[in-house]
């Protein structure tokens, strides 16, 4: 057992973290305790590392043993929280997270984390509720990028469509990515069997359709599959391909699920780009 050894590969992995090399900080902090066992400021960022290589289990067990030397340590209990997120283990998530808000109240970033586990979970209010605190506890200037399209879905899920409408209106104000709104709402419209609903929302948000070619796609799929209206289902698809949509499985998919001339000619479509390469 060497602590000075240990010290030194435990700063190296560090460093490494920080430049998120995540693997030779895992090789490091691994180093580091094989040099000393009991270097106990170690577990915390190992555990955090090991997440970040998706290796959960292990991770599980670095950051236990740095609750097992400080329980009231809110950065060890809202990295369990994070831990569990990555590993889509949301109400233990959201244990781990109320249990810093318990020994720390103020801090807006872990009110922003449980948010988004209990929009997961499908508990808007809930999610809502810590949103509020966090516009409460932070500087307006700073708030999270995503807390106003995360509100504006909660919102929709609790039947407040039009200031969800006004708060995704802010979100495009304010952010050049886009897409994720075009999948919120056709995913809460789809889902409620509102299929006629989708393109009269996205027409609200028609300055950004023309940079933001999963719209189209979206529609697309919802002419073809959901509204038989295959004319529109094709020039959304046209228009898909023409602004740059590449997700080449879903347009493989979207294919498969066509039948006769409809698929013929949506593959037509499909293969123009690869020709042209």
């Amino acid at each position: 057992m060497n602590r000075q050894f240990a010290e030194r590969y435990y700063n190296i992995a560090t460093d490494y973290y920080n430049d998120k090399d995540y693997k030779r900080a895992v090789s490091y902090y691994d180093l580091a305790l094989k040099q000393d066992r009991n270097l106990k400021v170690i577990h915390l960022n190992y555990g955090l590392a090991l997440i970040e290589v998706r290796d959960y289990e292990k991770a599980e067990q670095q950051l236990l043993r740095s609750y097992g030397v400080d329980a009231r340590n809110t950065l060890c209990l809202s990295a369990l929280g994070y831990l569990n997120f990555r590993a889509e283990k949301y109400d233990t998530a959201a244990t781990w997270y109320r249990r810093s808000i318990a020994i720390n109240e103020y801090n807006p970033q872990t009110y922003y984390n449980l948010g988004i586990v209990e929009q997961r979970v499908g508990d808007y209010e809930a999610s809502q509720k810590a949103f509020d605190k966090v516009t409460e506890l932070q500087p307006a200037n700073n708030m999270p990028k995503e807390l106003r399209r995360f509100s504006a879905l909660n919102e929709l899920y609790l039947g407040n469509e039009e200031k969800s409408m006004v708060l995704y209106e802010e979100y495009f104000s304010e952010s050049s990515s886009n897409e994720k709104v075009f999948q919120d709402a056709y995913d809460f419209y789809t889902g409620k069997d509102l299929y006629e609903k989708v393109p009269e929302v996205f027409k609200l948000f028609e300055k950004s359709l023309s940079n933001t070619p999963l719209a189209s796609y979206l529609l697309a799929e919802l002419y073809y599959l959901k509204l038989n209206n295959p004319v529109l289902g094709q020039q959304n698809l046209k228009v898909a391909i023409q602004r740059g949509f590449r997700d080449q499985e879903r347009l493989e998919n979207l294919v498969r699920q066509l039948k006769g001339s409809q698929r013929s000619a949506a593959q037509k479509l499909l293969d123009r780009p690869k020709q042209g390469q």
